[in-house]
């Protein structure tokens, strides 16, 4: 053997990586993957949900201002809309900025025959969206509640309780006649939901009741939103034949339709994407009527909200909306 020539060690010439540490290798790039996948799924919702609340307070804000500037009552609505032009496209709340028209509009004039008392039925503020401020969507997912204090169907044992909008996709399968020639769009009543609103008085106050369109004691007035400026209220079609027919006026099954606006003290913001991973929304999908179907819908979603959505409180001076948790 040529003692000149190099010797190397077994070490030395050892290349590569072993089975074991191939595999030690893979599964610290899974466990970072999923890590990072986690990580950014939790930062998009978090964007998601910090656009959806910025879009409410700039409209707050901006409905407060035209509220002092036109010296009337100003409404901030949320309501779902869905564009049947694009069915593949979920339904969305839109935040939609109107003002009193100083009317009030008797039961009998739009067609309503109370049961009961006809004094005990209100009357309606009819509103009208302010021209010079269009209304805007909240992402997709991203939706409203508040506590269901303004409307007294629910029973005096419901008083605490969450007003929710609807859930459903608002999916059309069939046709209303709208009595002119015309007709619209028939959607699945199955998830019917609340319009809720934000009210703001002349001087910026925070208003649960419009006390200049009151002009008798015990007089009893709802706010209604006339969207198509047609000075008619508009309601969806009939959903449950046990359900007593003047509920149509308190919630929203079809995007045109014009029910009166549940008042709010305050909102809750939260993702409803989020809450279908934890919550079994399957419980309140059979109507059988607007109390029972709002106090299901609360008991099984009430909690989650509770406990994770944002709030949207409005300071008592100013008026302004402040987030908390």
């Amino acid at each position: 053997m040529n003692s000149n020539q190099p010797r190397h060690s077994f070490g030395a010439l050892r290349s590569g990586f072993t089975l074991l540490e191939l595999l030690i290798v893979i599964a610290i790039i899974t466990v970072l993957s999923v890590v990072t996948v986690i990580s950014v799924g939790s930062i998009a919702r978090d964007v998601k949900l910090s656009t959806g609340i910025n879009r409410i307070t700039s409209a707050l804000g901006t409905a407060r201002a035209e509220a002092i500037r036109s010296n009337t009552p100003v409404l901030v609505s949320f309501r779902m809309v869905k564009d049947v032009r694009r069915p593949g496209k979920p339904a969305q709340v839109e935040i939609a900025v109107s003002r009193w028209m100083g009317e009030l509009i008797s039961p009998e004039s739009i067609g309503w025959e109370p049961f009961g008392n006809p004094d005990n039925w209100p009357w309606s503020e009819r509103y009208e969206l302010v021209p010079s401020i269009p209304p805007q969507l909240l992402p997709a997912g991203i939706k409203v509640a508040c506590p269901a204090s303004d409307f007294d169907y629910l029973g005096t044992d419901y008083q605490e309780i969450w007003m929710f909008m609807s859930s459903a996709p608002f999916d059309e399968f069939g046709q209303i006649d709208n009595g002119d020639g015309t007709t619209r769009g028939n959607y699945n009543c199955g998830e019917p939901g609340a319009m809720i609103g934000i009210l703001f008085g002349p001087d910026g106050d925070l208003l649960t009741r419009n006390t200049s369109s009151v002009s008798a004691g015990g007089m009893r007035s709802a706010k209604w939103i006339d969207f198509n400026a047609d000075g008619r209220i508009d309601l969806g079609n009939y959903c449950d034949e046990d359900d007593n027919q003047h509920n149509l006026y308190y919630y929203q099954n079809d995007t045109v339709d014009e029910p009166f606006v549940n008042m709010c003290q305050y909102l809750v913001v939260f993702d409803e994407e989020q809450a279908r991973e934890e919550v079994d929304f399957s419980a309140w999908e059979e109507f059988s009527g607007i109390r029972d179907y709002v106090r299901t819908k609360n008991d099984a979603l009430g909690p989650w909200v509770t406990e994770n959505a944002d709030r949207l409180h409005f300071n008592r001076y100013t008026g302004l909306s402040e987030r908390t948790n």
